[in-house]
């Protein structure tokens, strides 16, 4: 027993470096450490967040703990060229599998035979790039069942255009080869077909302008009549799903089919401040304001802001009524604060005191009633960012609510 630990120290073991993985991950699911999935990339930040929660009382905690961590970085970069199986010896990495979560999110994962060495879930086309960097000795890429076999026709009309992709897809092969397409919307515009991890991280650098790499999923299809139509090629929103995924799950088990219209909607790439919803299904929407009269601005920021300070939204409505989407509906944005999990976030261009302008009144209202139909999110769930959720509206859902009940959204 110590003083921190009156009831003594409890101590864990596990058969095998998974297990110990899936009991980590339940440990830091406590209250105490709420936060490490926004501060996952920045451990310093995280240390500074968790001590600004009253975690520690020594006031070098913070110190102490960096001092750390140049070591912590050394184990784990040692862990990773030798990696340690389950009886104990050391393993290398000979293969990299490419799968799909039950919710249609991409998982890489290094493997030593049957053995999985290290995994990577997320959508960033830098961190798989790194992850694939980082296990340089693997041999063969393969995929998992979960990701669809592109069609031989398919196959056969891959060529490689003069427009830049915005977004990757991983396929997979009958004869067992992984295929990565470069994508703009729903169509190929480049391709590499290997079994050689080396040639998908070359292609993965040779498109600088793709910041997103998704496996294609049994619903999975590509479009071909974007090119050879129009003298301009593909529309250049690069969303491959408008923002959603048609796979998410609703409480019901079912995807919706929404009554309403999607409005224009433009796509904004770039930006990395999001996370995994973890299968939560969305149930609720947050209304906040930019605190700035500057769209781009506000885009910026949410694409560079970095460690404690690091926010996002889905949606941004500019002064003008355009609309603009920085993270999928189907990822969590990090716009409120232990509400994030099920919510979509949704920012308006203003200062403090600000009204709506009537455009953004009409964009924002069209928005919400095709979010409040797609993910059928009942009206009493839609909040001020600054109320608490038991208390639905303040004063920016009052602002929309002569335009919602106009349209019959609310009352």
């Amino acid at each position: 027993t110590t003083p921190t630990e009156p009831q003594g120290v409890s101590w864990c073991s596990w058969s095998n470096p998974q297990g110990a993985i899936d009991g980590y991950r339940r440990f830091i699911q406590r209250d105490r450490y709420q936060g490490w999935e926004t501060f996952g990339h920045d451990p310093e930040a995280y240390i500074r967040h968790i001590v600004s929660r009253g975690y520690a009382t020594d006031p070098n905690y913070i110190i102490k703990v960096k001092n750390l961590l140049p070591q912590a970085r050394l184990l784990l970069e040692t862990a990773l060229n030798q990696p340690i199986s389950a009886d104990g010896s050391t393993s290398q990495v000979d293969q990299i599998l490419i799968d799909l979560s039950s919710s249609n999110e991409l998982i890489v994962y290094a493997k030593a035979g049957e053995l999985t060495i290290s995994s990577l879930k997320s959508a960033a086309k830098a961190e798989v790039a790194h992850f694939l960097s980082r296990h340089g000795t693997a041999l063969r890429i393969k995929a998992s069942p979960a990701v669809k076999v592109i069609a031989e026709q398919d196959l056969q009309r891959l060529t490689t255009s003069s427009f830049d992709a915005r977004w990757l897809q991983f396929w997979q092969c009958l004869d067992g080869q992984v295929v990565l397409l470069g994508m703009v919307n729903g169509t190929p515009v480049s391709a590499v077909k290997s079994e050689e991890p080396a040639a998908f991280l070359k292609f993965l650098s040779s498109h600088p302008g793709a910041s997103t790499v998704q496996g294609a999923n049994l619903g999975s299809s590509l479009d071909w009549n974007q090119f050879g139509n129009t003298a301009s090629g593909p529309d250049p929103d690069p969303d491959p799903d408008h923002g959603h995924d048609d796979h998410l799950s609703h409480d019901d088990g079912h995807s919706s089919s929404s009554a309403s219209l999607r409005p224009r909607i433009q796509w904004v790439d770039g930006c990395r401040n999001f996370s995994s919803r973890n299968g939560k299904p969305i149930d609720a929407i947050v209304l906040h304001y930019t605190t700035s009269r500057s769209v781009d601005g506000a885009i910026s920021w949410f694409k560079t802001s970095t460690g404690d300070k690091a926010v996002s939204a889905h949606y941004i409505v500019g002064l003008d009524g355009a609309i603009f989407q920085l993270v999928k509906d189907s990822d969590k944005a990090w716009h409120c604060y232990g509400f994030n999990t099920s919510s979509i976030g949704l920012e308006h261009v203003a200062q403090a005191g600000d009204r709506l302008t009537p455009a953004q009144e009409q964009a924002s209202s069209a928005l919400l009633r095709w979010l409040i139909d797609e993910y059928r999110i009942s009206p009493e769930r839609i909040y001020g960012h600054r109320w608490n959720p038991a208390e639905p509206g303040g004063p920016l859902a009052q602002a929309l609510s002569g335009e919602l009940r106009r349209n019959s959204i609310i009352g």
